[in-house]
């Protein structure tokens, strides 16, 4: 390790950062690695050694900023993942991690698609009773424009305490895509939830021709109710 190190920065090594340097309260004192552009003979081996993927993060530490970066915008990400864990990264690097780990998460679940779709397994054992519920919301895109992110909840009708009828468990699958693209995307989740096994299943939602095809798509004996919410804003 050492002499990879040495191969890579010489002999200036790490600058150790003085105690309270700037840094907010609960910041511990650490090390500035500087890794300068050494060419790809020394650099991938070097971040091998370290343990760091392309950002100059553990993979535990790239796991965490993606996780944050999903929830929030990626500067209100960047600047939470430097106060919990005393890490400094560039708003680029967030969005760079974000989207290659969101692109690696498609690639996957676009491979399981189709390993459904051509071996035809038997969906595994779930809740007795499941529901589940679609729609779409409009996002705004990166360059000005808008589009539909198409989002169907599912989860599992039991009684609670009190021997009212609730929810529980509750799961959730989005993608940008065409209704019926969306309709076999949806199959990495029905799959996983047994959808296909339930006793019983209600679908609510809205009368939309495209919820209708996702509703037959994979339950077509569903017992489908309507959500009269949106035909009541219509109508007024």
């Amino acid at each position: 390790m050492r002499d990879v190190w040495q191969a890579a920065v010489g002999e200036r090594g790490t600058d150790a950062l003085p105690a309270n340097d700037g840094r907010r309260s609960g910041q511990v004192d650490a090390h500035v690695w500087h890794l300068p552009k050494v060419g790809g003979r020394l650099f991938p081996r070097l971040y091998e050694e370290l343990g760091l993927v392309s950002g100059g993060l553990t993979p535990r530490g790239e796991e965490t900023l993606v996780r944050l970066a999903s929830w929030m915008p990626f500067e209100q990400a960047r600047e939470l993942f430097q106060d919990l864990v005393g890490i400094q990264v560039s708003k680029a690097t967030v969005r760079r991690a974000t989207l290659t780990t969101g692109e690696g998460a498609l690639a996957v679940c676009e491979g399981e698609v189709e390993r459904l779709k051509q071996e035809v397994p038997q969906a595994p054992g779930g809740a007795d009773k499941q529901v589940l519920s679609a729609d779409g919301a409009m996002v705004h895109l990166v360059g000005g424009e808008w589009a539909e992110v198409k989002t169907v909840v599912m989860g599992q009708v039991t009684r609670n305490k009190r021997g009212e009828v609730c929810t529980q468990q509750i799961s959730s699958f989005s993608r940008l895509c065409e209704a019926e693209r969306f309709a076999e995307a949806a199959l990495v989740e029905t799959q996983r939830r047994g959808l296909e096994q339930a006793a019983e299943v209600c679908a609510v939602q809205d009368g939309a021709e495209w919820l209708q095809g996702l509703v037959d798509y994979h339950r077509a004996d569903a017992v489908r109710i309507l959500d009269a919410g949106p035909c009541r804003r219509i109508r007024q």
